[in-house]
């Protein structure tokens, strides 16, 4: 499945009296599939307009992506998320940004060859999580007390996952884990899966494991999560997993599938130290 960049720059509607500012450059970014597949298209659209203008967009209008979380037509989710009194702050970005990719390259890219430096100021502009998510996410850490382990995440990322690429086996995930468990033998894991059969094959091997009661998942099917919820639901349910998700970046190892949602988790990690990646069964 392909997700073409697609964003319109739109002068808006000024009078032309020398006495009235400069018409707003506004970044509409269009997209709706899942929550992460939403982000990595909005942050390839804000860095297409960036490296084509020189500049930062004045205003970025994302009300047309997440459709599939909105409760109602119309809802601006945006703010929902992410904060937008981060987006008012003055950041200083480099132009131009290195990234020769498209949505589908980046999804599947090799993590340790990202900018992450040159992405950390856009992904604080744009991507700041909501004081609500940030909420969730404080509130995750103290129930589940993550603060007193050494945490490797899994993230595991299977169902309709392999309509674009091949979904590797639990197996593959389990011996990996049984590695940086020898490696590091205080580690704890701390467990994301979208199959509740991964989640039952993992603690059958490591029974003290980590999950989250907020992010519940399927059985083995080809759907999503967010498909199975009433509409009115999806956007709570997107912000836990987004809290999940931030959870999981903070954890000092990781161990992932290729996908935006593992490629988000690295995105706000800065980093790949203790990253451990697979891609069409091959570890980098």
């Amino acid at each position: 499945m392909e997700y073409p960049i697609n964003y319109t720059v739109i002068n808006s509607a000024v009078n032309k009296s020398d006495n009235m500012p400069k018409p707003k450059n506004i970044l509409k970014t269009i997209h709706n599939a899942g929550f992460f597949s939403n982000c990595t298209i909005r942050l390839m659209d804000i860095i297409e307009y960036i490296n084509s203008n020189n500049q930062l967009p004045d205003e970025v209008d994302s009300t047309e992506q997440f459709m599939h979380y909105k409760g109602y037509a119309g809802q601006n989710l945006i703010p929902y998320f992410f904060n937008e009194d981060a987006e008012k702050r003055t950041h200083v970005i480099g132009v131009p940004i290195p990234f020769n990719y498209d949505c589908m390259s980046l999804q599947f890219a090799y993590y340790n060859k990202l900018p992450f430096q040159e992405l950390s100021p856009i992904i604080e502009k744009y991507f700041t999580p909501s004081i609500g998510v940030e909420l969730i996410r404080n509130t995750m850490r103290e129930k589940y007390q993550l603060f007193k382990h050494e945490l490797c995440a899994v993230f595991y990322r299977g169902n309709d996952k392999s309509r674009e690429m091949k979904v590797s086996g639990y197996d593959v995930f389990i011996e990996r884990a049984k590695l940086v468990k020898e490696q590091n033998p205080k580690v704890k894991f701390l467990i994301q899966p979208d199959e509740k059969e991964f989640l039952d094959a993992f603690l059958a091997e490591f029974p003290d494991s980590i999950y989250f009661d907020e992010t519940p998942m399927l059985s083995k099917m080809d759907s999503a999560m967010f498909f199975e919820l009433p509409m009115q639901q999806r956007a709570e349910y997107a912000a836990k997993f987004y809290a999940a998700l931030l959870l999981l970046s903070e954890c000092k190892h990781a161990i992932t599938h290729s996908g935006n949602c593992g490629l988000w988790m690295t995105i706000y990690r800065g980093n790949t130290t203790n990253l451990h990646q697979v891609f069409n069964d091959k570890w980098y």
